[in-house]
């Protein structure tokens, strides 16, 4: 009718890939991301300038500045990203990035939860987890995505007069690790403490 040819018209997409995979590798960690064409470029340098970052993986992922798990190297990741929006030079399209990269760790790791739940679930040192929390909090600062408010739990049972709540002062300047409890909650939490 019109020629021999494949026709493109209003329902035919013009391109079949729409996304790309972008894979994330950690000795046998694995993680695949589906990251539009257009950023496919940027999600890729990002993607290796973190793989540098990172030490050689050992067989059980043991070593204490190695990813553990899966959601622990995709947080990694959120994090580097979000510096390098921050920090970088080209912060339009990676700000892109990372807005898909941090949809995708809500969506397969967070599952509605909040990240502290996860990150107490994560295998390995405490370090580890607080660089998974202080990764999503940093990635969500960088995106301009603010923290809803939700009401607490146990102020909601007070006010029904469930529960009560009671005020105890006790050993905060009695003990000298209060200094490094505040570095390490600056640390873990800066978009929220910065100004204070």
């Amino acid at each position: 009718m019109y020629g021999s040819g494949s026709q493109t018209g209003v329902s035919t997409p013009r391109s079949q890939a729409v996304s790309r995979p972008l894979v994330l590798t950690h000795g046998s960690l694995e993680y695949v991301f589906q990251i539009p064409t257009a950023l496919h470029f940027s999600a890729s340098q990002l993607k290796d300038s973190f793989v540098a970052t990172l030490p050689t993986p050992t067989d059980e992922l043991a070593q204490d500045d190695e990813p553990s798990s899966l959601a622990e190297l995709v947080a990694r990741y959120l994090g580097f990203v979000a510096k390098e929006v921050d920090e970088g030079d080209d912060p339009g399209s990676y700000e892109e990035v990372l807005k898909i990269v941090l949809h995708e760790f809500e969506r397969a790791f967070l599952h509605g939860n909040e990240v502290h739940a996860i990150a107490a679930a994560l295998p390995g040192i405490v370090q580890k987890k607080l660089i998974t929390v202080r990764s999503y909090y940093t990635a969500r600062a960088a995106v301009n995505r603010p923290i809803k408010a939700h009401e607490s739990a146990l102020l909601r049972e007070a006010a029904d007069e469930n529960a009560y709540i009671y005020a105890i002062f006790g050993g905060q300047g009695n003990i000298e690790e209060y200094f490094e409890e505040l570095r390490e909650i600056y640390q873990t939490y800066p978009s929220f403490v910065e100004d204070f």
